[in-house]
Parts: structure tokens; C-alpha cells; sequence
């Protein structure tokens, strides 16, 4: 069930929403690139231009921890957070609605399809996962209904990711086991496991897949979770979030700024460009991508996650999702 939200958004101050990522207006660039959404504690919701620098930002009158986002199109965005929460737009933010699941429980985690660059709908792009406490749910329409998905109830989930079409989920629950769901596998199908992982994450082609968490190793596939390998790190890092990309570069960020970059070839770089812990980070197909987490840290890349820039920006509450509002939605 849908209901209207009260809090309609208008551009204005940050205030103290925490939100990151996605933005506000539709953004062209002769680059390709676009903007991002920030999500995060308190309510925090602000969008980060192309420039480097923060754009209006949105008040959204809630100070509800905002846990997680994903953006399709230009457009289009899904933010899932505390007690409950979930926010949908089709206006980039102009307006909108709180999508009622019927539980209090907190959802962490959300995921959708992408469109093509010529933003033609790809299949199943109207799908939705979400992830929480004993809440793992599907809407193959935007969110106007919703469907429980196999072994819900048996688990607290921390995270969702999905391919491009959408057509294929894979989630992750706080033991650490990795569940695929797709039309053939209807009831759910455990596919891996790590002790103590905090993120799945699969490229959007849906051929490679990470999981991370803590401890010296992630785990990887790239025959879309057929089969796995474990790489090693070479030392424990407390990890909070990853991406993978289409190439098959998997990027973890996590404590004390840390950033781990693993290659195709699983060679394993480590640095530490922040101080801050790092709490989300994404990638698209051109290189550029943003990580940001604890006081607001906000950093930059260019190149595939090889280098870093830390942004000086007017946050100061932690970051905790992240997503770019892009003609072919997230990458």
C-alpha cells in the first residue's frame, strides 16, 4: 500500500537529512557523467553535482536513519531506511511518497534494474528488492505491490543487489550466506557464504559478484555465482560496502578510510586516503565514483577507484548510502 507523503520536497537546505547520492534535477554533462545521491543518519539526504560540489539538497522533515538508495534513470529513486522506511520518486526528487510494507522492522538495503543508454527500459526494470530485518521483499511494479520473498522470516537481511534486469536478486543475511532468486530458483537458493560479511554486490551485467565483510578475504565470481573464489587481502580489514564493475574490479571501502581495490586478475591494492570509515561506495563504466561514510567524508575518483580525492563539503553527519542518477541508471 501506498499513501501520500506529507513532506512534500522542494529544493532547499541540506538540513540535517543524511542522504547522498542522488540528484535533484536532471544533469548533462559533455562527459557523460552525472550526479549523486547522498543518504544517511537523521534523515540525511543531499545531492553531490558532477563538480564536486553539493547541490541545493532536500528536507525531508524525518530524521529517520536513511540506510540505503538505488536510483534508475534520471529520475526514478528508492530509499529504504528505519523503522520501516521507504521513499519513492519519478520526479528527481521534486516530490515524494512513502511507500507503506506493513512493518517497523529496519530495512537496510535496496536494489532495481537499469535502463539501456538510450534509455529504453531494460526487462524487469520495474523491479525492486529490499532487505531488512526479517524483511526481504520483490515489486515487479515500482513499488505499487509487493511480494515476500522464500525464507524471509528465517533471516535478518543486510543486503540486496540485482542485475540490470532485475530479473535476477542476490541477498545476503547476517550469517553470512549469500541467497540467489530468479525464476529458477523460486524458493531461493544459498550459493556462498563468508563469516561475518556486511555486502553482496553484482556487476550490472550480472556476470561478477563480490561479497565482503571482515576479516582477510572476500569472496568472488564471475560466472554469476555459479562457482567461487576466495582472494586474500593479505591483512584483516573491517569492511562496509563494495562494488563491483562490469570489468570485474571489485572495490571495498570500510574503517579508518580504508579502500580495497582488487583487479580482474584478483591483485589486491590498499590504501588509505580518508581517516574517517567509509560506509558506501559506487562506480560507473567511465571510472568515476564516490565513497563517503563517517563526519561527512566524502571522496572522488576518476579512475576506476586506483586514486582518491577527498571533497571539503558543508556534511556533517555520517553517509551511509550512496548511489549516481545517470541515462543508464546505476552502472
Amino acid at each position: 500500500m501506498i499513501r501520500s507523503m506529507k513532506r512534500i520536497l522542494i529544493t532547499g537546505a541540506c538540513a540535517s537529512l543524511a542522504l547522498a547520492g542522488c540528484a535533484k534535477k536532471k544533469t548533462t554533462t559533455t562527459t557523460g557523467g552525472g550526479s549523486s545521491w547522498l543518504v544517511g543518519e537523521n534523515g540525511l539526504m543531499a545531492d553531490l553535482r558532477i563538480t564536486g560540489e553539493l547541490g541545493a539538497g532536500y528536507d525531508l522533515d524525518d530524521n529517520h536513519d536513511l540506510l540505503g538508495i538505488t536510483c534508475r534513470g534520471l529520475d526514478t529513486a528508492f530509499v529504504v531506511g528505519e523503522l520501516g522506511t521507504m521513499l519513492r520518486t519519478f520526479d528527481g526528487g521534486d516530490s515524494w511518497e512513502v511507500i507503506d510494507l506493513g512493518t517497523t522492522a529496519t530495512l537496510r538495503s535496496v536494489a532495481s534494474g537499469g535502463v539501456t543508454w538510450e534509455g529504453a527500459a531494460s526487462p524487469g526494470t520495474d523491479s525492486i528488492y529490499v532487505a531488512g530485518d526479517r524483511t526481504l521483499m520483490m515489486s515487479s511494479d515500482s513499488g505499487a505491490t509487493w511480494t515476500h520473498l522464500p525464507g524471509e522470516a528465517a533471516h535478518d537481511w543486510l543486503a540486496v543487489a540485482a542485475d540490470r534486469t532485475a530479473v535476477t536478486a542476490f541477498a545476503l543475511d547476517t550469517a553470512g550466506e549469500v541467497w540467489r532468486y530468479d525464476a529458477a530458483h523460486a524458493a531461493g537458493a544459498m550459493i556462498a557464504s563468508l563469516p561475518a560479511a556486511r555486502v553482496v554486490t553484482t556487476s550490472r551485467d550480472g556476470a561478477h559478484l563480490a561479497v565482503a565483510g571482515s576479516g582477510d578475504a572476500i569472496l568472488r565470481s564471475d560466472d554469476g555465482g555459479a562457482t567461487w573464489r576466495s582472494v586474500e587481502l593479505g591483512r584483516a580489514l573491517e569492511l562496509e560496502d563494495a562494488w563491483v564493475t562490469g570489468a570485474g574490479v571489485v572495490v571495498a571501502v570500510g574503517a579508518g578510510g580504508t579502500i580495497a581495490r582488487v583487479d580482474a586478475q584478483d591483485a589486491v591494492a590498499i590504501t588509505a586516503p580518508a581517516t574517517a570509515t567509509l560506509r558506501a561506495v559506487h562506480l560507473d563504466s567511465r571510472g568515476q565514483g564516490v565513497a563517503a561514510g563517517d563526519a561527512g567524508t566524502v571522496l572522488t575518483t576518476i579512475d576506476g577507484g586506483a586514486t582518491w580525492t577527498q571533497l571539503h563539503l558543508a556534511l556533517t553527519g555520517t553517509v551511509l548510502g550512496v548511489d549516481e542518477v545517470s541515462s543508464d541508471g546505476a552502472l
